[in-house]
């Protein structure tokens, strides 16, 4: 039970980011909210430089997939924050919640991370819900 603590926590909060997100864009631009939450993570990573700054070791070898992480984490914290000022929050952030199973099929492919059966069917089954659940009418 302990070992689901932090995605709980995870769920929780992530679902409050997609809730104030929605309500933000009544106030910003899509490019002021990204600029403006790009600043306040930058003021939590400092205080987190700060924190463990003598445990932090710059390796290279990562930095390109490091990269690539922040790059496509950006382009879709981009879409999604326009998808937002267009849409419907009940429709884009159930939607877009569905990116854990790319990954997940990115991974079998790619890091040839195996997949049973009760897996598969867990992807489709979100795929259906979410499917439901961004059903407008």
């Amino acid at each position: 039970m302990e070992s689901l603590i932090l995605p709980f926590v995870t769920l929780l909060t992530w679902g409050l980011w997609g809730f104030f997100s929605k309500i933000s864009t009544k106030f910003f631009k899509w490019y002021e909210y990204y600029i403006f939450s790009t600043l306040i993570s930058l003021f939590f990573s400092t205080l987190l430089f700060l924190t463990f700054k003598n445990e932090i070791s710059f390796k290279t070898s990562g930095i390109l997939y490091l990269f690539l992480a922040f790059f496509a984490g950006s382009i879709g914290t981009i879409t999604f924050y326009l998808a937002l000022t267009k849409g419907k929050a009940s429709i884009i952030v159930p939607l877009t919640s569905l990116y854990p199973a790319f990954t997940v099929i990115l991974a079998k492919f790619f890091l040839k991370e195996e997949l049973t059966l009760k897996k598969y069917l867990g992807i489709i089954l979100a795929i259906i819900a979410i499917f439901i659940l961004s059903k407008d009418t």
